[in-house]
């Protein structure tokens, strides 16, 4: 199955209970890059826009590009009023953009999820040659004790997708910077939920079962007690750590 698929049915989760990214993050790229609200951005694996609102909200016209239908769909609802988002339906391996059009390519979650030398050839085609790359996702925040007792139930029920994921990750930004120097950082951020906000959080994720499979029921269950021990006044704060590559 196209790993994009894998987020079909997701998207309102998606919405819903993902977190955006951390308001310096604009002025990070603004700094580091000279970011002006005349530059064009490719959003690549645009998902359902979250990364694509941080460019918007600058004044860029973004190419928000993405397989996925119903992320895409629900993306372009989203944004059916901002002239400057523009819905491509494509990938980071061949996204339709013009030769050297783009002033900066970002790409968050989904990037570990591209053919790394194929996306590296066509985010360089696409790129004006004095261009950015910046490459950015929230990880949870493992240092946290909540997130310490999640991760001891994936662990028993989700560790093999999970660790399969992670690992490409990690080695996916190296292989594609290569010998390239960059930069890289981390910002704090964090969300608040409700247990039913924390299952849909959980439910976003593409290793999560669907509510009608039998295991739901089981890390349900187990997360209710995670909830139940570090709740105050009904929420938990879930901490991310995100990290932002660019060059």
């Amino acid at each position: 199955m196209d790993f994009s698929e894998r987020f079909s049915g997701k998207a309102q989760d998606y919405i819903r209970y993902r977190p955006k990214y951390p308001a310096a993050m604009r002025y990070l790229l603004i700094l580091e890059t000279g970011l002006l609200p005349t530059d064009c951005v490719a959003d690549i694996g645009s998902g359902t826009g979250i990364s694509s609102e941080i460019f918007t909200e600058n004044g860029n016209t973004v190419y928000a590009v993405e397989p996925n239908d119903d992320m895409r769909n629900a993306a372009e609802m989203l944004f059916r009023d901002e002239p400057k988002f523009i819905s491509i339906k494509g990938s980071a391996e061949h996204t339709t953009l013009a030769d050297k059009s783009i002033d900066l390519v970002f790409a968050g979650t989904a990037f570990h999820w591209f053919d790394i030398p194929e996306t590296r050839k066509e985010f360089n085609r696409i790129l004006k040659n004095d261009g950015h790359i910046v490459i950015s996702w929230n990880h949870r925040d493992l240092e946290s004790p909540l997130q310490k007792k999640l991760e001891e139930i994936f662990g028993r029920h989700l560790e093999k997708i999970k660790k399969a994921e992670n690992q490409k990750e990690g080695e996916s930004i190296k292989e594609f910077f290569g010998d390239q120097e960059f930069k890289h950082t981390i910002l704090k951020n964090t969300q608040q939920f409700t247990f039913p906000e924390l299952m849909g959080r959980m439910r976003s994720s593409s290793y999560f079962p669907p509510k009608q499979d039998a295991l739901y029921n089981i890390l349900e269950t187990e997360i209710a007690e995670v909830f139940s021990t570090f709740e105050h006044n009904g929420k938990i704060n879930f901490n991310y750590k995100t990290h932002i590559y660019w060059v």
